[in-house]
């Protein structure tokens, strides 16, 4: 059975600097193009200042300041599913997680700079309308998991590898 991959990017550093990094990094045009880019609840174009309003707005400047995630499609998905058709995911995706036990800003990008089209997600981590830090546990990250699997199995895509574990601490 095959599998699309959804891994949760983590850095050893994180904070406003790597933020402004990674947004740039899943924007550049060696990547992806300008029509691949999609953003919830911020604009694509200046999303950094956007989600730095909101941490300051409700004193939020510490720690963590962001999730990046990455789905991997398998390859033969793109034998059934066109590059346009998964951009159409991928906005599927991107709103889900934004309205993800909260409010939350995204930008996602569809790449094309490796073997395969993939897509690279970037989700302020603090609720826009309440101020609250989202936290991704492992009872978390699966139910989101599922969610995500939802809306590949709908467009005909692969699933991504699921990891049912309640003797792991965070269940």
């Amino acid at each position: 059975m095959k599998l699309s991959i959804f891994k949760v990017v983590n850095y050893t550093y994180d904070g406003p600097a790597n933020l402004q990094d990674r947004l740039t990094y899943i924007r550049r045009v060696e990547a992806t193009r300008t029509s691949y880019i999609y953003a919830v609840n911020v604009s694509g174009v200046e999303p950094f200042e956007q989600m730095m309003y909101v941490k300051a707005a409700y004193n939020q400047n510490r720690g963590k300041t962001h999730y990046h995630y990455v789905l991997s499609p398998e390859a033969d998905d793109f034998d059934y599913v066109s590059l346009t058709e998964f951009y159409e995911v991928s906005q599927r995706i991107a709103r889900r997680i934004a309205e993800f036990n909260g409010h939350f800003q995204v930008v996602s990008a569809v790449h094309l700079d490796g073997a395969y089209p993939h897509l690279h997600i970037i989700a302020n981590n603090i609720d826009y309308e309440t101020g609250e830090r989202f936290d991704l546990p492992k009872r978390r990250l699966y139910e989101l998991k599922n969610d995500i699997n939802v809306i590949l199995s709908q467009a005909g895509m692969s699933k991504i590898k699921q990891c049912y574990c309640p003797t792991d601490s965070g269940w």
